[in-house]
């Protein structure tokens, strides 16, 4: 993004509206002055704006006003060339907001395919002229309305949102203009072994950052409650005139209570430090959303799931659950040995059934038989199962992988 605050299509409506009153002044006296009547100087504003856009066509404009200041008719002629020397250092500062906008985005002008013309300021002569200038191509975009442009896209981006409305869906990215920071104040330990404090500053929003975005903060080694304050950054690759408006510099400065309490009520867990969870919304506001203390404890060595389905499993087929007998492991042993013979034969006799009718079935049609298909099925299912759990466990992977870079960023 590279913006001028003070450059555009307004600045060149009023310096030509000032231009009009001091010929009105020159060539009429008058018992008022012209400068202290809102009601005269709001029709030579119409009429600069008439007048802006006329010379974008012509080199030349008559300028008539009925009753413009006690009753008196005004009628002069201003050139395109008035309008280029009135507005000559703006024209020089529009090389500047590409050149910004061009550093903010980390790129060249050669990867650039084309620049499209927004704004009704952008039809003057000259500004296309310093535009062409500045990006080393002749020809500019020129396919949307200048005037339409920015409204249009403001209500497709409104019925984009509302659900009344069905519009093609396009991306519109927002990104922060001045930089965020965080200070506070580190408890450290010196080299004389006594206690000390260490302000600390961190970056939580870069200039040129997209919102809407969550960062979290890690504050470690707090015993007690403790401050920081949120300001902009470092704002010097602003003009002096633009950091005049930025107005104060510190945003917030907020207190953190219930640390030591936290502390207290979790004696047997090592603190992991105080987590802050920053919001910048759809709107740009900045709001801390919630703070969370955070522990960490020895984990117990419980058998583990699968190991207990293994056992379970190793179990079932080695006849360890089998209800003991006077003659101890042996009968089981021979019991199990013995249903399994029966089924063994029963087995045998069913398979033999089976292959007759799927014989016949196979003769009528090529078909699968359907026990085949169920078991395709499910594991078809079990696999498709498998790969959701797999997915889920590697979202969930990245997910933590993220938010340790961020914190050790962040620590950083």
């Amino acid at each position: 993004v590279g913006f001028d605050r003070t450059l555009g299509g307004l600045e060149m409506d009023i310096r030509l509206r000032d231009h009009l009153a001091k010929i009105f002044t020159t060539k009429h006296k008058t018992s008022g002055n012209i400068y202290d009547s809102p009601r005269a100087m709001a029709k030579l504003l119409k009429e600069a704006r008439i007048l802006k856009t006329v010379l974008s066509a012509n080199t030349n404009h008559n300028v008539q006003i009925e009753g413009v200041f006690e009753d008196i008719d005004f009628s002069t002629k201003v050139s395109r060339t008035e309008l280029e020397d009135l507005c000559s250092d703006l024209f020089d500062r529009v090389d500047g907001t590409v050149k910004q906008a061009l550093k903010v985005a980390d790129i060249t002008m050669d990867e650039i395919d084309s620049v499209i013309l927004v704004g009704g300021g952008t039809r003057v002569p000259r500004v296309q002229e310093e535009l062409r200038k500045s990006i080393k191509k002749s020809d500019l975009g020129k396919s949307l309305n200048t005037d339409e442009a920015a409204a249009l896209g403001a209500v497709y981006q409104a019925a984009s949102m509302s659900k009344l409305f069905r519009v093609k869906k396009f991306i519109v990215k927002d990104a922060n203009v001045l930089p965020i920071q965080v200070s506070f104040d580190k408890p450290i330990v010196d080299s004389d072994g006594k206690s000390a404090t260490k302000t600390v500053i961190r970056t939580l929003f870069d200039a040129g950052n997209p919102y809407p975005q969550k960062k979290v903060l890690t504050f470690n080694r707090y015993n007690s409650d403790f401050d920081f304050s949120v300001f902009y950054g470092n704002l010097n690759y602003l003009s002096q005139e633009e950091q005049s408006y930025v107005g104060p510099r510190n945003l917030s400065k907020i207190h953190l209570d219930g640390v030591m309490e936290a502390l207290d009520d979790n004696k047997d867990g090592v603190s992991a430090g105080v987590k802050a969870h920053f919001k910048m919304d759809e709107s740009g506001i900045l709001t801390l959303d919630s703070v969370q203390s955070l522990f960490e404890y020895e984990e117990k060595e419980d058998e583990s799931t699968f190991s207990k389905f293994t056992n379970a499993f190793s179990n079932l087929f080695s006849g360890s659950e089998t209800e003991p007998n006077k003659d101890g492991e042996e009968t089981g042993e021979l019991k199990q040995e013995v249903e399994n013979g029966d089924q063994q034969n029963q087995s045998e006799e069913s398979d033999n059934e089976t292959k007759q009718e799927n014989e016949e079935s196979n003769k009528e049609t090529d078909t699968v038989p359907e026990d085949e298909n169920i078991s395709k099925q499910e594991t078809k299912e079990e696999e498709v199962e498998k790969k959701e759990e797999n997915k889920e466990e590697l979202e969930v992977e990245e997910e933590e992988k993220l938010e340790e870079k961020e914190e050790e960023e962040a620590e950083e």
